[in-house]
C-alpha cells in the first residue's frame, strides 16, 4: 500500500476570504504502509494434532520459531526478519493469516487480522510519527471505516478506501471541535459537507476537489451571510449576499465580485438595480 493520506484543500479565496485550512495537523496521515510478513501465519480450524512444535531456525536470514506443518510455517509463532522486523502471531501455509502483530524495524505497528501475508480485516496501526489508525483493512490498504489520530489530537473517523479518505466522515480538531463534516473523493472533500473555517467563517454545500464549488451557504461571524453558487472555491454564478448591517445584493457574481445584473438594498431599504463589472457599479 503506502499512499499518502493528506486532507490538503485548496484556498477558497473570495472578498472576504481566507485559505481552506484543516489546521494544525494534516498531512493527514504520513505513509501507511504495512509491510508485508514474508511468511505466515493461522489456523486453528486445523487440529492440534497435525501441527509440531519446533525449536528456532534460520531461514531466509531471518529465525522462525513455533508451529509447523511440514515444511511450512503453521500455526502459531515468531518470525524475526533479516530487516530487522518481528512478527507474533499466527501462520498458514507458510504466510501471515488470522491474529497476529508485525513491529517494524522503522518503528511502526501493525496489530489485528492478516490474509496471507497481507493486513485484511480489523486492525490497529501505529506509525513511527505518532499517526495512529484503528479499523478495517483490505490488502494493506485501511478500507472501510476506521479511526485516524494525529499527535496533536486532530482526527478524522469515516470511510476510507485504497488508504484515502473516500466516503462519509467527520474531521474534528485537537479541541474536538468539528472542522468538516461530510464527504471525500480521494482524501479531498468532494459532495456535500459542512466546514468551519479558522477566522469563523462557515460553508455548508457542495465541494469538488477540496473547494466549494456548485450551491452552497457561507456564513460570516458578523451575521453576514451568502447564499448562491461557488465556481472553483468563489462566488459565482446566481447568489445573494446579505451585510449584518442590513444591506443587501442579490444578482450575478464572477470571481467572488459582483458583476452583471444586479439589485442591491441599501441600510434604509432602497432599493436600486444595475449592472456590476468586477465588483464596481457600471458607469451609464
Amino acid at each position: 500500500m503506502g499512499q499518502s493520506v493528506a486532507c490538503q484543500p485548496a484556498c477558497c479565496n473570495d472578498s472576504k476570504g481566507g485559505e481552506l485550512d484543516l489546521g494544525g495537523s494534516p498531512k493527514l496521515g504520513q505513509s501507511d504502509e504495512v509491510m508485508p510478513v514474508k511468511s505466515p501465519q493461522v489456523a486453528n480450524a486445523l487440529g492440534a494434532e497435525e501441527l509440531e512444535e519446533r525449536d528456532e531456525v534460520e531461514q531466509n536470514g531471518g529465525k522462525y520459531k513455533g508451529q509447523w506443518k511440514g515444511k511450512e510455517f503453521h500455526g502459531k509463532g515468531t518470525l524475526v526478519s533479516n530487516d530487522g522486523s518481528v512478527y507474533e502471531g499466527f501462520f498458514a501455509n507458510g504466510m501471515a493469516h488470522g491474529r497476529g502483530k508485525l513491529v517494524s524495524a522503522s518503528g511502526t505497528t501493525y496489530d489485528g487480522q492478516w490474509d496471507k501475508d497481507a493486513a485484511h480485516g480489523i486492525g490497529s496501526y501505529l506509525d513511527a510519527e505518532g499517526v495512529h489508525y484503528e479499523g478495517e483493512w483490505k490488502k494493506n490498504e485501511k478500507h472501510g471505516n476506521g479511526l485516524q489520530r494525529w499527535p496533536d489530537g486532530f482526527t478524522y473517523e469515516g470511510q476510507f478506501e485504497r488508504s484515502f479518505k473516500h466516503g462519509y466522515g467527520t474531521y474534528k480538531s485537537g479541541i474536538g471541535q468539528v472542522v468538516y463534516q461530510g464527504q471525500f473523493i480521494d482524501d479531498k472533500m468532494h459532495g456535500t459537507g459542512k466546514y468551519v473555517y479558522k477566522d469563523g467563517r462557515v460553508y455548508d454545500g457542495q465541494w469538488q476537489s477540496g473547494v466549494t464549488h456548485g450551491d452552497g451557504t457561507m456564513d460570516w461571524p458578523d451575521g453576514s451571510k451568502y447564499v448562491g453558487s461557488f465556481l472553483g472555491g468563489k462566488r459565482s454564478g446566481e447568489g445573494t449576499l446579505n451585510s449584518g448591517d442590513g444591506r443587501s445584493y442579490a444578482g450575478q457574481w464572477l470571481n467572488g465580485k459582483q458583476h452583471g445584473r444586479g439589485v442591491t438594498i441599501d441600510g434604509e431599504g432602497k432599493e436600486v438595480q444595475q449592472t456590476w463589472v468586477q465588483g464596481n457599479p457600471a458607469s451609464d
